[in-house]
């Protein structure tokens, strides 16, 4: 089974406060329960396709409300792989996925024909560019098997990085070991988001392929010990050789004695030998442990100066390792004079370094501090969003930046991010550009349940994630289950800053965050006479994305 500009500055520099919503990953809870109304939903549909035509069936899980629970909506696959319905989403009706697979070219329909036909289960696959979680059943209908499934998009440390482990173990299986070891190791790759990686070592102990550190291949690491004494390698190998060959192991990291937690899972290469595949993450790792390392940092440099405090800041396992936070330090000029993740770069000038939406890191780092002496930023890194936090701190031997980052996970951080992102993009490009890349469904503005949503004052949609049926429709009467006006209250929230708001929508609770864009733009008739000198109109735009807690 496949498992799984000054204006610019400003939109950066507001502090990055999640409010209500704070920046808290999945909990089992919540993902059981989310398993459990996806089983309750497919057994409610597959009995519906059994007295229905199938046509009437998947026209009705598209329209009628009552098969929607928040992001959870029902798909039809025939036994052949064809698409009869996705949801209220119908960009890939008729599309054969037998052909196509998936985005990551999984063979899914296969394996969830074998699992229907074993009476049901779950499946992972990616969707929508997220992984999603599925529950599936098959139905026969007039002599043809069809797949009836419902899933949703988990978003937890546990959850991400067991997919990754399991779709390492997918890709190797049909391929030979040395092209899943170069997959490992590339720290940018596949197996990589944001600071969760890979790992993977031989029965012996014996590191073959390391997303991090690639100093560790070739070493053999049985003896490594965690912080509470445990041996770390070792044990995992014994999860790899128990019968079901996979298990979750916790630990104290070296990085600073917090719990770490791991999920190993054994491999058998196409080779024939023997292998265990790790993936792992820091739980309880926050804003407020990047916040209060930055400012422990400034503390130190101003008792002990800036060339102790370089050596100190630089050391992956010294006194400032706190899990998967990494602490660096700028000059004014953008050369990095500290750098606990990425020690080699220590002394490059990092001025031009962008990330994967093309904007300079380094120049915005030292833009945000010394406009604002210190903030939050977000960057687009290592198929991943990461905050920063940044503080100016002047010494007799300069002016430096400290600051820190660390990948969050949850999908408050994720609904913000791409809010802002958007916001940035429309901002910078024209707005009809900026609509149909909205509504275009790739990965830059479109990530499982997640997508963008434009309104103007009047409550007129311009965009609405894939679903291009909304544009130009009137929303702004649209009310909750409760008689509340959605949309008036979003454009209120977006007018006064930005900021969230919940309300019922699908039979469950969908919280949004929503920022006001304001566009100004030349036309015939679109100006206004200021003094006698004619001036664009400004033209407000509210930008919006969601989820379902």
């Amino acid at each position: 089974m496949t498992r799984i500009a000054t204006k610019l500055i400003i939109l950066l520099c507001i502090p990055y406060s999640l409010c209500n919503a704070a920046a808290k990953e999945q909990s089992d809870a919540a993902i059981n329960t989310k398993i459990k109304d996806c089983q309750g939903l497919v057994n409610r549909a597959a009995s519906f396709v059994e007295k229905n035509s199938i046509a009437n069936a998947c026209q009705i899980f598209s329209r009628d409300k009552k098969w929607k629970l928040g992001e959870i909506k029902v798909f039809v696959f025939d036994e052949s792989g064809v698409c009869w319905v996705d949801g209220d989403d119908h960009r890939r009706i008729w599309n054969d996925f037998q052909v196509k697979k998936t985005d990551a070219q999984e063979d899914f329909i296969s394996q969830m024909l074998a699992i229907g036909k074993s009476g049901g289960g779950l499946i992972n696959f990616l969707w929508n560019n997220a992984y999603m979680q599925a529950y599936v059943r098959t139905v026969i209908k007039n002599g043809t098997l069809y797949i009836v499934g419902a899933g949703f998009y988990p978003d937890s440390g546990k959850y991400i990085v067991q997919q990754l482990v399991n779709q390492a173990i997918d890709y190797g299986t049909s391929r030979p070991v040395n092209h899943l070891i170069t997959r490992i190791n590339n720290p940018v790759g596949m197996f990589v988001q944001g600071d969760l990686y890979l790992a993977m070592y031989d029965f012996k102990g014996q590191c073959v392929a390391h997303g991090k550190s690639l100093e560790l291949i070739g070493q053999n690491l049985i003896d490594a010990q965690s912080n509470d004494g445990k041996y770390i390698t070792g044990d995992m190998i014994k999860i790899a050789k128990t019968e079901d060959g996979n298990g979750w192991y916790e630990y104290e990291a070296p990085e600073g004695g917090i719990i770490r937690r791991a999920y190993v899972q054994r491999f058998i290469s196409k080779e024939g030998k023997k292998y265990l595949i790790v993936g792992a993450y820091f739980p309880n790792v926050n804003e407020t442990n990047v916040r209060t390392l930055v400012k422990r940092a400034v503390s130190y440099m101003r008792t002990h100066g800036a060339k102790q405090s370089f050596f100190e800041f630089s050391q992956p396992r010294g006194p400032f390792a706190f899990g998967g936070i990494t602490l660096f330090v700028y000059d004014m000029k953008g050369n990095i004079v500290a750098d606990m993740s990425n020690p080699a770069f220590i002394g490059q000038n990092l001025i031009n370094s962008v990330d994967a939406d093309g904007r300079y890191v380094t120049r915005i780092i030292i833009q945000q501090a010394d406009r604002y002496r210190n903030g939050w930023i977000s960057f687009n890194l290592k198929n991943a969003y990461t905050m920063m936090y940044v503080e100016k701190i002047k010494l007799p031997e300069g002016d430096f930046i400290v600051g820190a980052s660390y990948y969050p996970v949850g999908k408050p951080v994720t609904v913000r991010f791409l809010v802002e992102k958007a916001a940035r993009y429309l901002e910078q490009v024209p707005k009809e550009l900026a609509f149909e890349s909205f509504v275009s469904g790739t990965s830059e503005f479109f990530r499982g349940d997640t997508f963008i949503e434009v309104y103007d004052e009047e409550g007129t949609n311009y965009a609405y994630g894939p679903f291009r049926s909304h544009i130009f429709s009137s929303h702004l009467k649209l009310t909750d289950s409760k008689g509340n006006p959605i949309i008036k209250k979003i454009v209120a929230i977006a007018k006064s800053g930005g900021g969230w708001l919940e309300y019922d929508h699908n039979n469950r609770t969908r919280k949004v965050y929503a920022k006001l864009v304001t566009k100004e733009h030349v036309t015939k008739g679109n100006t206004q006479s200021v003094q006698g000198v004619e001036k664009p109109k400004a033209e407000n735009l509210i930008v919006i994305a969601g989820y379902y807690p």
